[in-house]
């Protein structure tokens, strides 16, 4: 019967049924509460809260070579001895527990040691700067990636193919995998780099990754040097998307951001060099729960950086980035929209204006 193994179980070098070597980068380690720089207001903005108290605890960080292994189009990995290995933070307790692969077709097979870079979501920019560039910070301590190739989907959006050039992966080194042909590839060697994020909670490491990820890229001098206050909009990427989680008064929401000095832009307007410009020139940044407000690696240490999201959104990445940055953070909630027949973390929300009106002057 086949097994399943996590990054951190196979990291504390236990006696599995997996031909691996392990690189162990990191300690796992133990933080005290990360709400000094946090505030949060709002209908159930107390729970929220109370989450970031008490103890949170952070796996060991390292790489995994694993010999003659098959990557299967989920981005998990399955040993000559037929056990999987994946990340919990990829996947959810419930798709780990019941997990099933039945092979489609010829497996390719590759004379390389290959990085597999899929998981879920990784067709959206948040994810990139949160859960996959930070792997390969962690890989470059370890590896030349002139010595690796890359497995990416098919469909890798043109921004992910950016961001693999600034940090040093070229593009003969990518191979792509198509969805279509449900296949798998068998890899000389597997190389697998463990999450910065665990579960929520971000590495305090993360800032160091930042640090490299901002030295690959130079930024641009045509970023708005200058604006020190920056409402991120999700206006015109919200017409063009199948978005969720809105905030359904943005405008009003915006135009209060305009009467106090905020400078209003479309993050997908501008190139990455520019973005990385106007992020590392403010002091403060507003706007809505997402991809966009991840940006906040790119910004000082100190920088205020305000979250909109509603009442029953209380993830915590946004929150314990701004920590891993020393930045703080503010997080305002809104109540959901009336006529949600089931209301959920990603319903659309309304925050209310007097909220808002408090956060700017305080």
């Amino acid at each position: 019967m086949s097994r399943f193994f996590c990054f951190d179980e196979l990291l504390k070098g236990e006696d599995l049924d997996v031909e691996v070597e392990r690189r162990c980068l990191v300690d796992a380690k133990r933080e005290v509460s990360l709400s000094a720089r946090l505030k949060a207001t709002g209908p159930r903005s107390s729970t929220f809260q109370e989450k970031h108290r008490g103890f949170f605890v952070y796996p060991a960080l390292g790489v995994l070579e694993i010999a003659e292994a098959e990557i299967l189009c989920t981005g998990v990995v399955k040993s000559r001895c037929g056990s999987y290995v994946a990340s919990k933070n990829q996947f959810s307790e419930e798709q780990l527990t019941n997990f099933s692969y039945s092979p489609v077709g010829i497996p390719k097979r590759v004379s390389d040691s290959v990085v597999p870079l899929l998981r879920p979501g990784d067709h959206i920019y948040g994810h990139w700067l949160v859960d996959i560039l930070p792997r390969l910070w962690l890989l470059k301590q370890v590896y030349d990636f002139k010595e690796l190739k890359f497995l990416v989907k098919e469909s890798v959006p043109a921004f992910a193919l950016r961001l693999l050039s600034a940090v040093g992966v070229g593009s003969n080194q990518i191979l792509k995998w198509d969805a279509k042909s449900g296949g798998s590839i068998i890899a000389k060697r597997v190389v697998m780099p463990t999450n910065l994020r665990y579960g929520q909670v971000i590495h305090p490491r993360l800032a160091e990754y930042a640090s490299w990820l901002k030295g690959q890229i130079r930024p641009s001098s045509r970023g708005l040097a200058g604006d020190k206050k920056v409402y991120l909009s999700r206006g015109k990427w919200r017409k063009t998307s199948n978005a969720t989680r809105d905030l359904a008064n943005s405008s009003c929401v915006e135009e209060m951001y305009i009467a106090n000095g905020y400078k209003v832009i479309y993050p997908e307007e501008y190139s990455l060099e520019e973005q990385v410009r106007i992020f590392h020139d403010s002091d403060a940044v507003a706007g809505e729960e997402g991809s966009a407000l991840h940006n906040n690696i790119f910004m000082r240490e100190g920088t205020l950086v305000t979250c909109f999201r509603g009442e029953l959104n209380h993830s915590l990445i946004q929150s314990t980035l701004c920590s891993a940055m020393s930045q703080r953070s503010e997080h305002a909630f809104g109540k959901v929209a009336e006529g949600v027949a089931i209301p959920s973390r990603t319903s659309p929300y309304s925050v209310d204006l007097a909220t808002i009106r408090e956060l700017i002057s305080s």
